[in-house]
């Protein structure tokens, strides 16, 4: 049936017919902290471990089915994308997301996010495809979480600080197994790249911003035209290109979701609970693990993970996404500081000062090899040309483009005969007169 090429376990493995979706909680102190602009260490440290942990887990699972006589393979947490003619496509080769849609562990919200019953959409995912036939879980439905929980809510397109999904109750839908599953409309999904790779992090009121080190100067000045989809992502390109740490940052992420490292490794960082209160500790502590693990040096911030607020303030309670909403709202802004350390201000007159008396600068050498390397990364790692995907997608697109046009066309009928009504109740009916019925007339 027609869903996104990225629900096709045979392109992970051949002769692939099942899934098993896994998915493990955030931890919320480390989210509250985050939010609260309190420390965004304590999250990137949890994140580091649960990615390798829910890696671990799903090559567990992996091993108990080839001990049945089946094949397996564990899919990567994350980075793990197919080759393409445009590199920075990132389509994944398995949609954990769809995955978990499909094998009834979630559903979409507004954002576009999965969310699950049990702890909204504040979650990490991996998936086990397998030969094996197994019986699914029932699904949730497509509306399960968007009529009963995110039409009194949509809090999550308040946290954006680029404002990349609708508010309002305008929603589009993609298709999962020939099935409409809708989210809220999406402006252009190049906002959120920059957003969320910390290119811009200060909020459209200029009140808050994200864990994020870099402001798009033209954006703060005006809000950028998301129809403008060029120039959007040449300041995208610009962005990555003007920090210079691009390269270094996705390595990290990479490096700490896409590769199995032994498993000792994460077990030995803390978890949220065990983490010294002292931030410089707590610095070592990832610092340490990126230099020894993942071989990634030189970053003076191992804080990749600097937004993903729409996922994050989603906790599974309305009561609980307020208050994660209400943490942002009040949060402030942060930005360089003395040393380049990320330091909070409450106003963007603060931040303004705070950025001009202690300048973010890189060493020459250092910014222009992390610019050459971040334009040979993706090419090297994900250009390439895959008949199937490419055949895949076109019928897909053209699918979809036949499914919300018929979408449309329907809702236009639906508000024509809605009109027609109103105006056919808003004609005044005249009243009859004349004398007075007898008793007992017929």
């Amino acid at each position: 049936p027609h869903s996104p090429p990225s629900l096709d376990p045979t392109f992970v493995m051949s002769g692939a017919k099942s899934i098993v979706s896994i998915v493990l909680p955030m931890d919320v102190d480390a989210i509250y902290e985050f939010l609260t602009k309190k420390s965004a260490t304590a999250h990137n440290i949890d994140q580091k471990k649960k990615v390798q942990d829910i890696f671990w887990k799903g090559t567990r699972i992996q091993e108990f089915l080839k001990s049945l006589g089946y094949e397996a393979k564990v899919v990567p947490t994350n980075s793990d994308y197919r080759r393409s003619p445009d590199p920075i496509a990132t389509h994944p080769s398995f949609s954990h997301r769809l995955g978990a849609i499909s094998a009834g562990i979630a559903a979409h919200g507004w954002s576009g996010n999965v969310m699950t019953k049990e702890y909204g959409a504040a979650i990490y995912m991996s998936t086990v495809v397998t030969d094996a036939v197994l019986k699914s879980d029932p699904p949730l439905g497509p509306r399960y979480f968007l009529d009963g929980y995110c039409s009194k809510c949509k809090l999550c397109a308040q946290t954006c600080p680029i404002q990349m999904f609708h508010e309002d109750d305008e929603e589009e839908f993609i298709l999962v197994n020939d099935e409409q599953h809708p989210r809220g409309k999406r402006y252009n999904i190049d906002l959120c790249n920059t957003a969320c790779f910390g290119l811009h992090a200060l909020s459209k009121d200029k009140k808050w911003s994200t864990w994020g080190r870099y402001w798009v100067d033209s954006w703060v000045k005006e809000h950028p035209d998301p129809n403008q989809k060029g120039e959007v992502s040449r300041t995208m390109f610009k962005s990555v290109m003007k920090a210079g740490t691009s390269f270094r940052r996705y390595e990290v992420i990479r490096r700490m979701a896409n590769l199995q490292w032994p498993e000792e490794h994460s077990q030995a960082l803390p978890d949220q609970k065990n983490l010294p209160e002292d931030e410089s500790e707590r610095v070592r502590i990832q610092e340490e693990y990126c230099h020894n693990i993942l071989g990634v040096r030189s970053l003076d911030d191992y804080n990749v993970s600097t937004c993903a607020h729409c996922a994050l303030v989603c906790g599974p309670s309305l009561t609980e996404t307020s208050i994660r909403h209400g943490m942002v709202m009040e949060s402030g802004i942060v930005v360089p500081g003395p040393g380049g350390k990320m330091t909070r201000v409450d106003t963007y007159e603060e931040a303004l000062a705070m950025m001009e008396k202690h300048p973010y600068k890189l060493g020459f050498f250092e910014r222009n090899w992390d610019r050459f390397l971040t334009l040979f990364q993706f090419p090297v790692l994900y250009g390439g040309f895959n008949p199937k995907s490419e055949i895949q997608g076109i019928r897909y697109e053209r699918a979809l483009k036949k499914a919300r046009a018929h979408a449309e066309a329907i809702g236009r009928v639906q508000e024509d005969e809605m009109k027609s009504t109103e105006k056919a109740e808003s004609v005044p009916v005249p009243l009859a007169t004349g004398p007075a019925s007898r008793p007992g007339s017929s």
